[in-house]
Order: structure tokens, then sequence, then C-alpha cells
């Protein structure tokens, strides 16, 4: 008989014993940055060990390796970056850790923090963090800053699980309670059919159906399954021994951490049970997280920030790699393009506007998609500018617009007032055109500044 204590202290059933789905024949301590990088393109599944102060780093083939073990005590939620961070809850200590690739940790969080259990990120990079020790969802940003998402006015009650849909919904389900759905806003509201005796970790798979491992009570050792439309059925209860941890793989494979004896557990998609995966190394198996692989579409260059000029043409670019096919939606200043009748490639990596009007200047990104994630770029600002100006030794300027268009040749003695005249509007027969001040004489006239706008 195993005990529980350090899992809240609820008794376990005896072991049981099951057809393993590889055999195993070595624990291979010590060697997690070799498995990583021969495996850097499969998928690496990552638990936390809550009894055995570790995480434990299992590869496809089911070989194990401690990955971790230092600063840890009791740690439980997994979660990691698109840059390959893991993050962990370290319940003992009131912490976050955060191991880089390598191992090498750093926390990342230290305050704010009650019992911290369930983690999950969001699509912008944001960490939260459900707290069982004061009934609270933490949002930590990619600097470490921390705000207050929700508490226990809206109904959280030892959260134990934390999972983001495809649309940005936070789903969290209490200990002994209902599943709860928060839009980005932090409104909630409890989930239909969601009753739970003592609830572990939840994972959505990529047709947007919600899991929830069934420790023990109500549901005991079962995976529910909750599609799309709220709709609950009972997707697996072989091989089950007080479930806690889930995670999917990128073929779609369900993963489940047996806290009762040590095993992970693998399911396909009709719920099959495939056998045990692992269970060396294993010792208090809760949450599990698999390592991100290139199948998620990521953004290797990022959009710059142009100046543009009326008239003219600009385009934005970015290269993302991931399992094709991707798909690009640009927007502009919070709306889709195309937004205006001047653009092209609103759906691809490049956006060119053309015939750029001043209404054009803002903020432009673009999110990129395929089906085993989205994620979204780095903002690129736009400055549009009524023409390009070039001063000669002589009194005027030099025009670099559009032909056709008109501008306003504009000046002032005092660049320290706002006191513009007009001194010429000029409508462009060249897209390079000289416009020269014959009112003043340069030899004996005083100082006198340009500029060019749009004309009215």
């Amino acid at each position: 008989m195993k005990s529980a204590t350090s899992l809240l202290g609820h008794g376990i059933d005896n072991k049981k014993s099951r057809p393993r789905l590889v055999p195993k024949t070595c624990i291979c301590i010590g060697l997690a940055g070799l498995l990583l990088g021969a495996m850097a393109q499969a998928d690496v599944l990552y638990v936390s060990n809550v009894d055995g102060n570790t995480i434990t780093a299992i590869a496809s083939d089911g070989t194990a390796s401690t990955f971790a073990t230092n600063g840890l005590n009791h740690p439980v939620g997994l979660a990691f970056d698109r840059a390959g961070n893991l993050y962990v809850a370290n319940n003992g200590n009131n912490t976050i850790e955060k191991f880089a690739p390598d191992g090498t940790p750093t926390v990342f969080a230290n305050s704010g923090l009650y019992g911290p259990r369930a983690l999950a990120f969001d699509g912008y990079g944001n960490l939260f963090v459900g707290n069982e020790g004061n009934n609270t969802i933490m949002k930590f940003a990619p600097d470490g800053t921390s705000t207050i998402f929700a508490n226990s006015g809206s109904g959280l009650s030892y959260p134990e699980g934390l999972a983001f849909d495809g649309i940005g919904n936070l789903f969290e389900v209490n200990l002994y309670h209902p599943l709860i759905e928060f839009a980005s806003s932090g409104s909630s509201a409890i989930f239909p059919n969601s009753a739970f005796g003592w609830a572990g970790a939840l994972a959505f798979d990529r047709s947007g159906n919600l899991y929830v491992a069934n420790y023990s009570g109500y549901r005991a050792n079962t995976i529910t399954r909750f599609a799309p439309d709220a709709t609950d059925t009972v997707f697996a209860t072989s091989g089950l021994d007080h479930p806690y941890g889930l995670a999917f793989d990128s073929s779609g494979y369900l993963y489940v951490g047996n806290y009762g004896d040590n095993t992970i557990e693998k399911f396909d998609s009709a719920g099959r049970d495939l056998g045990v995966f692992a269970s060396l190394g294993l010792h208090g198996p809760t949450y599990m997280a698999f390592a991100p692989v290139t199948l998620a579409p990521t953004v290797q260059t990022q959009p710059a920030s142009q100046v543009g000029y009326w008239g003219k043409d600009v385009s934005f670019s970015v290269n993302a790699t991931g399992a094709p096919p991707l798909s690009f939606q640009w927007f502009a200043n919070g709306s889709a393009v195309p937004w205006a009748t001047n653009s092209i490639g609103g759906t691809n990596s490049t956006l060119t506007l053309t015939n750029l009007d001043l209404g054009a200047a803002g903020d432009y990104w673009v999110v990129v998609s395929n089906s085993y994630g989205t994620t979204n770029s780095d903002q690129a600002k736009l400055v549009v500018n009524p023409a390009g100006v070039s001063l000669g030794l002589y009194a005027g300027v030099t025009i670099d617009g559009v032909v056709g268009k008109t501008y306003g040749v504009q000046y002032t003695s005092d660049l320290s007032t706002t006191n513009w005249t007009t001194a010429v509007t000029v409508t462009l027969t060249n897209s390079v055109q000289v416009w020269v001040d014959a009112s003043i004489n340069v030899v004996t006239s005083g100082k006198r500044f340009y500029r060019v706008v749009a004309a009215p």
C-alpha cells in the first residue's frame, strides 16, 4: 500500500500489474543533456515526481533520465514556454523554478505564491499559476511581474488543473468542484456537467476536446472527455491507478500519470489502452508536459518597423517554421488585414500595403497557425510621412513623392513655434521634383526652415 500523504493526505490502492508497452532495460540517470540532443525533433515527456523531488525526462522509446533535482521541494505543475524553458511549481517552497533546456535552474517567481500547483501558458507568453493555499490564479508576465487573475469570488477552491483552449479561454478544475471557464477578461462561468470527486490535471487535444484526470472519489480512476459542446463521456478506465497528470504528444496520443503505481499509461485517440509507457525513475508522478518540438509554428524572423511615405508602398514580412501547412493572418491596429483595399498578402508571410495614406499608420502583427498550434509575432510600427524631403544649398526643397499628388511646402524661421506658413502647393509631374524659394535672398535673408505636408 502506497501512501499519498504528499499529494494531500489520501490513501492509495495496491499496485496493479499490466502489460508493458515497451520493455525497459535501464534508467540513464544523469544523461538528460544527451537524451535531449538525440531527441531534438521527437517527443520528450517531462514528469514531476512529488514524492522524489525530481523531474524525469522520458524519451519517445520510454527510456528515462533525471532532468532536474536542484531546488525542488514537492514539485508539481509543469509548463514549457516557446523557447523550451521548463517552469515547475515548487509547492513546498512557494516558488516557480525555471529550467533552461540544458537543465540550468533559476527562480522565476517567489512572491504572490501560496501552494502553487497547476501551471499553463497563454498564447502571449504569460504564465498562469493556480494557488491552492489561497484559492487564486496568478498571472505572471514574461518579465516576472504578477497580477491576480482570479480568486475565490470566481469559484476557486483548491485549483488543481489549468489548460487553455485554442481561442484563449482558460479552463480550471477545483479539487472537489466543477470546471470553471475563464475568458481573457477574467469573467467566469461554470462548465456544465462537470462535478468531480477529486480531479487532477487538464489537457486539450487538437480537436478541442477537454480531458480531466479523476484521481479518486466520484468518477475515480477514469479519464473524462468533454466535447466542445460540453457533452461528457468516459474516455478511459483501463490501466488507471489514481491518475493525475495528462499530456498529449505531437501524434495525438494521450499519456496519463498514475500516481498510485508510479507508471505512465498510453492511450490512442479512441481511448484504447496501449499499455505502460514508462515506470522507471518515477516517484509519485503528478503533472506532465511534453517539450516543444518544431511541429507548432514558431516565428523565426519578426516583422520590422517601417517608415513609409504617402502614396508609396511598404511591406512587412516574417519567417516562420512549423509543420505545414502554415496559415497567416495579418492584423493592423486590432483589425484583420485586408482592412482596406490597398493591401496585398493579408494571409501570406509578406504583407504589402500599396498607395499609402496617412491613416495606414499604426501597429502591425501576424498570427501564424497550423494544426498543432498558434503563435503571434511581435508588433511592428508603421509611420507614414507625407513625402521624402531633402535640402540643398539653394533655398528650397526636393520633394520625393507620387506623380499627380499635391503637396504643400511650408516654412518657418523659428522651430520652437508651431506657426508654419504655406509658401506654395505643388502637384508633382515627376516623382522627384525640386522647388526653389525665389522669394528670399539666400545671402541677406535670415534662416528659414522648410517642411512638406500632404495638401488638404
